[in-house]
């Protein structure tokens, strides 16, 4: 088995050297020194568009440092300022136009006398609240729709989407959508998807000389949400075919087989396996970067550490919304059905080899993990659990 759990005793360390140590060596080093050549392996991108021309790609450019993530954000020129905690604004108002029924299913397995089920409903705030709706950011498949209803159970506030939704009222209102601009959310979920066309429009520009220029910005939603988010990260290597499933399945379903065919460019009219994994991998290291770096007020949660430990990731997430206490018997009830979800994935079978990637793209990705762990350092932030990830074996290949 190709994916496996990796301790500090793997050789995968010994290759890789992305291991959290201050003034180790990075996994450029350490691959320069394996004799690990991926220039050799370079395979053409198209844009996005099926009748884009191809990208060249040339023999000496570095697929991951110069090809993938060249300029993804400037380097701090000092060090950053800490990052502060949300403000707490109390609680919502509990009246009917206020009240949000059953705006979730967290506590659907739960008996029907269950105490745990008067917490489906969420409350909203009064419209201007907040000067700016913190935003609840990840990149896909990384957890952000299993987080933002557990918070909603957790502490009774509703968390919103950057697009409509319906939901209906105590007061009997029924199919309302809530303004984008009310304000009046815990937070607001965000893929910060302009990140991702701001690198595809680098690439087109980069390959060709005919591409319009474009100003291109890679702070926008940051800017948008003035730096106050929760982020969430997950290990690429499953957030990446987590997203492909959803690309075909959406929140519930899978993929087919073919769309992990290392020998397809197009399926359904999207984007082949091959390109899919290397236009993902630059936006789930541009997108964590640049909101580590940029971040202002809140802080960044581990997808892993919610799965191994909900309960302890729970009350630091807590902390940094800052509540003053924790609902206790919330707390229980989340912990005890945090899994019972319509955003969790009927996984009936396995729709992928137990690899899918190439040695090629194990390595890329890998370096977009040191490249995180790197700018988590520099704001002083807890390292990625590598510890709880299911990664790569270079050595199986």
């Amino acid at each position: 088995m190709n994916l496996h759990r990796i301790t500090f005793g793997f050789s995968l360390f010994y290759i890789v050297g992305f291991v959290w140590v201050y003034g180790s060596e990075s996994c450029f080093s350490a691959m320069e020194a394996a004799n690990l050549s991926v220039s050799d392996n370079l395979i053409s991108e198209e844009l996005d568009e099926p009748d884009s021309a191809p990208l060249k790609t040339k023999k000496d450019i570095d697929f991951g440092e110069e090809y993938l993530l060249a300029n993804t954000t400037p380097k701090p020129r000092k060090p950053p300022a800490p990052i502060l905690a949300l403000p707490y604004h109390g609680q919502p108002n509990p009246d009917g136009a206020h009240t949000l029924v059953n705006v979730h299913d967290l506590f659907k397995t739960s008996p029907n006398d269950s105490s745990c089920r008067k917490y489906s409903n969420a409350n909203i705030f009064n419209d201007g609240t907040f000067e700016i709706t913190p935003a609840l950011v990840s990149f896909p498949g990384s957890g952000n729709s299993w987080l933002r209803i557990m918070l909603a159970a957790l502490t009774g506030m509703f968390v919103n989407a950057i697009y409509p939704e319906k939901v209906n009222l105590a007061n009997g209102s029924y199919g309302v959508i809530i303004p984008q601009d009310c304000r009046c959310t815990l937070l607001k979920k965000n893929h910060d998807f302009p990140i991702f066309t701001a690198l595809s429009n680098q690439w087109a520009m980069k390959k060709s000389k005919n591409a319009p220029k474009i100003n291109i910005s890679f702070t926008e939603t940051v800017t948008q949400f003035d730096g106050n988010a929760i982020f969430v990260i997950r290990n690429p290597f499953k957030a990446i075919i987590s997203y492909r499933n959803f690309q075909f399945g959406v929140m519930s379903g899978m993929a087919p087989a073919d769309a992990f065919n290392h020998n397809l460019k197009f399926i359904q009219g999207r984007m082949g396996w091959d390109r899919w994994v290397t236009y993902s991998t630059a936006r789930w290291e541009t997108l964590a970067v640049t909101w580590i770096r940029n971040l202002n007020r809140g802080g960044v949660v581990y997808y892993e550490n919610l799965k191994k430990d909900p309960e302890s990731e729970l009350r630091r997430l807590l902390k940094m919304l800052s509540f003053p206490s924790v609902d206790e018997e919330r707390m229980r009830c989340v912990v005890q059905y945090n899994q019972a979800n319509s955003f969790k994935r009927n996984e009936t079978g396995r729709n992928h080899a137990e690899n899918p990637y190439t040695k090629v793209q194990a390595i890329t990705i890998l370096r977009a993990i040191d490249n995180v762990q790197i700018a988590l350092k520099e704001r002083g932030l807890d390292p990625l659990p590598v510890a709880d990830y299911e990664l790569i074996d270079l050595s199986k290949y």
